[in-house]
């Protein structure tokens, strides 16, 4: 990732409401792990996210947070676990990163929440969390 683009939802700004918080971590996450900055505040943070914060999202701060979480972990899991790569399948379904205390592997992000299917064309994948914030 080159250039100053600013991660997906643009820059994060101090009249954010409270439902924009997790856009807001997801951002933090990501930008973190562009300019090398340590990322456990961010990916503690994304743990701790509630279920309702999550629901609470329009469709298009929804698809911008998955987005940069989806981002941010695999240049984390390709930064902290690079043999993982050597096994694709292993790597995209290693646990990546936990959004509200559930652990998520790749697989799990852009299948089951950003494109709502199996890759495998076999249906859904089970429910993640109850909540309902997959797609």
């Amino acid at each position: 990732m080159s250039g100053n683009h600013e991660p997906r939802g643009g820059a994060a700004t101090t009249t954010e409401s409270a439902g924009d918080e997790p856009l807001a971590i997801s951002r933090q996450y990501l930008r973190a792990v562009r300019v090398g900055d340590p990322t456990d505040p961010a990916r503690e943070s994304l743990a701790a996210v509630s279920e309702d914060a999550l629901a609470a999202l329009s469709e298009p701060a929804a698809t911008a947070f998955w987005l940069n979480v989806y981002n941010a972990a695999t240049q984390t899991l390709l930064t902290d676990r690079p043999a993982l790569y050597d096994s694709r399948i292993r790597f995209f379904r290693a646990d990546a990163v936990t959004v509200a205390d559930t652990a998520l592997s790749l697989d799990d992000v852009e299948h089951g929440l950003l494109r709502g299917r199996s890759k495998y064309g076999l249906g859904y994948l089970p429910r993640l969390l109850r909540s309902g914030f997959e797609r």
